[in-house]
């Protein structure tokens, strides 16, 4: 597993920040759960600079331990929150979001496979009965874990290039606001400045992509 340094130096302002994502690592610590955090967190220690404020801490969890993960952030004191999100609309189980005052984090359950990374989801496509069986796969050989640290704060993330090829299949699908697109496009023009030529090959190559079981559709 690569290690990364990331951001030692955080505002105080952004402490809640930190105090957040360290509670996600000692419950997945704790517990055995794999993880990988993702979103705004994992691209500004990916990119060494804070230059601009993640609202929350996203993360990708092993689906098997949910009850475990969702039970630990209760006892922890935060509250379980119901999102009406339209994404919910494609994905088996509605997104959850846990706050506890200014801290705020989002678990995603996700299949964690001796080849990756896969999200099960729900396509209405006609003529097609087993609609559940699309996946959303991420291949391990470049969504392997990154070491990142923001503060004092170890946690497993992900790279530039698993950052870019993710932002760059689901910019497109525009299921937030527009000032979530807004913030994504310079996430992903800035990913793409940092990578050299050889991981812009490699993110090329990758097979990551929409399956329907597995055939490949959209990679």
């Amino acid at each position: 597993m690569d290690t990364i340094s990331g951001i030692e130096k955080i505002p105080k302002r952004l402490r809640y920040l930190e105090r957040s994502l360290a509670d996600l690592v000692s419950i997945c610590d704790q517990n055995n759960i794999c993880y990988l955090v993702i979103g705004s967190i994992s691209t500004v220690c990916a990119l060494g600079k804070l230059y601009r404020v993640p609202y929350d801490i996203d993360v990708l969890f092993d689906y098997t331990k949910e009850d475990v993960l969702h039970q630990s952030l209760l006892d922890l004191g935060y509250k379980k929150i119901s999102q009406d999100h339209q994404i919910n609309k494609l994905l088996l189980k509605p997104l959850l979001r846990f706050v506890k005052e200014k801290k705020i984090i989002e678990p995603r359950g996700a299949h964690f496979t001796k080849n990756g990374i896969e999200i099960p989801f729900h396509l209405p496509v006609p003529l097609v009965k087993e609609n559940n069986n699309f996946r959303l796969k991420f291949n391990k050989k470049i969504f392997s874990p990154k070491v990142y640290k923001f503060g004092n704060t170890l946690f497993n993330g992900i790279g530039k290039e698993a950052l870019f090829l993710a932002l760059s299949k689901t910019l497109k699908i525009n299921f937030g606001k527009e000032i979530d697109k807004i913030k994504r496009t310079e996430d992903l023009r800035l990913l793409q400045q940092s990578l050299t030529a050889e991981e812009k090959a490699e993110v090329v190559k990758d097979r990551s992509g929409i399956y329907y079981k597995n055939i490949p559709l959209l990679t």
